[in-house]
């Protein structure tokens, strides 16, 4: 039997506690507007999940995504992110441009590789967007001679990556307010 879900009950916090948390927004509290609103989320995509056997090649998701802001002037510099699916960690960088000219990115997820443990081969699901996948072909290059397999995920269908979709959910909300709060800070000087 399917257990309720329940609302859980807001406690307002101190005066103290609500202007500590002002200051970056994290953790996430329920009783803050704007963590609120920066945690909107999408209907889940639902998937079996599998356990990863001995001997089997570690899954990274990979996915480009956009800041939303209100910002006129905002340059919606493109962010690269990673999840691995066999530990969970995540990863992300801001790129200067999509695909495989901007080398910085590159370099450091190649590094977060070697410092989640994947040094081996690894396989690398992206959509079928051109430059998501020329990104993961460069990372192959550079990891050559270890192993990089890249699967691209059907057309239209989010939900095959739904773990960096997620992930990128949870970077959203922190990553937006803080760079609306230093574009606000900017603009009052």
């Amino acid at each position: 039997m399917p257990i309720p879900r329940v609302v859980r009950e807001v406690i307002e916090p101190s005066s103290e506690e609500r202007r500590r948390h002002q200051t970056v927004h994290l953790p996430y509290a329920n009783w803050c507007r704007l963590c609120v609103a920066a945690k909107g989320r999408d209907r889940p995509h639902l998937a079996l999940h599998r356990e990863p056997t001995e001997g089997s090649i570690p899954l990274v998701e990979v996915d480009y995504f956009y800041l939303n802001t209100s910002i006129a002037d905002d340059s919606r510099l493109p962010i690269i992110a990673a999840l691995c699916r066999v530990c969970g960690h995540g990863f992300g960088h801001v790129a200067k441009t999509k695909g495989r000219t901007d080398f910085v990115p590159v370099l450091a997820l190649i590094k977060w590789l070697g410092e989640i443990g994947v040094s081996g081969e690894v396989k690398l699901r992206c959509d079928p967007e051109p430059s998501v996948i020329a990104f993961c072909q460069e990372i192959g290059v550079k990891r050559a001679p270890a192993l990089t397999l890249i699967e691209q995920t059907p057309v239209n269908s989010p939900a095959s990556k739904g773990a960096v979709e997620r992930y990128i959910q949870s970077l959203e909300g922190p990553v937006s307010y803080t760079h609306l709060r230093a574009h606000e800070t900017k603009a009052n000087l």
